[in-house]
């Protein structure tokens, strides 16, 4: 003959349901943190590799435009010392500038930059001397030196920020 289910085992069915739900919640609550904490590494990855191909692509453009409008390699190498120098500059600063404001708004800001390098590039006419032409392409080369590095602070910083305190390694140490 059946036995009709008991009390107690109705409430150990309960509790068991209870146990399996909560086990549930956690797993789907652990794995929507996991996505949060990868989607801005995502994106920020991804912004700085792109933003390394082309910043790559527009210093061979402006080259090789500069070598059909049969400027010297001198002349060439002079349009490029600011990029390289505001790079160093930006390099000292963006660290202070990513602890005051955050590395948001250093992307942003590198990003911004050199869509106003690109701007500028644009503008750069065949018609005008060498003097001119050189003057306006340092000066645009500049920004782009500027945005480089911004946009670096937040493509090698991210790495930092997602890692997991535990399980750092030797990589993050001094």
């Amino acid at each position: 003959m059946a036995m009709a289910p008991s009390m107690e085992d109705a409430g150990t069915a309960e509790t068991a349901a209870r146990a399996a739900d909560t086990e549930r919640a956690e797993k789907a609550a652990k794995a929507k943190a996991r996505r949060s904490t990868l989607l801005p590494f995502a994106v920020i990855s991804i912004t700085y590799l792109l933003f390394t191909v082309t910043d790559g692509a527009l210093r061979m453009i402006v080259l090789l435009h500069a070598y059909n409008q049969s400027f010297s390699a001198m002349q060439v190498a002079t349009m490029f010392t600011l990029y390289e120098c505001a790079g160093v500059v930006t390099n000292l600063a963006a660290g202070f500038a990513g602890a005051r404001w955050g590395i948001r708004f250093t992307l942003v800001l590198g990003l911004c930059l050199q869509l106003l390098t690109y701007g500028m590039l644009y503008g750069w006419r065949e018609e005008w001397e060498q003097g001119e032409a050189i003057l306006y392409v340092t000066i645009s080369q500049m920004f782009g030196g500027v945005a480089k590095d911004l946009t670096k602070l937040g493509g090698k910083t991210v790495t930092k920020l997602v890692t997991p305190e535990e399980k750092t390694s030797q990589l993050f140490k001094l």
